[in-house]
């Protein structure tokens, strides 16, 4: 039975570490990287099937971007209508 002081006992008890920051350095593309590199596999690999050319396939790029603007404006939507349940 739990202590009626602490009714709550945790098992896992959670460690807070302090958090460290470094200065974001992005990759040089200006200089070649230092020795030797190695390939993917999958770079000399050549693709199993060809894709179907219809005519869509020049829009595709565009119907791609616009699908996935419509799931972020929906997922923004979701978050807009949640908020008021956000635990602060």
């Amino acid at each position: 039975m739990p202590d009626s002081k602490h009714p709550f006992i945790f098992t896992n008890k959670t460690q807070i570490l302090p958090m460290t920051f470094e200065r974001y350095r992005p990759l040089s593309l200006i200089h070649p990287p230092e020795g030797p590199t190695q390939l993917s596999p999958f770079v000399t690999m050549k693709p199993e099937t060809k894709e179907k050319v219809t005519l869509l396939t020049p829009y595709k790029p565009v119907l791609h971007s616009m699908y996935y603007a419509h799931r972020h404006a929906l997922l923004i939507g979701d978050l807009l209508d949640n908020y008021d349940h956000l635990e602060t």
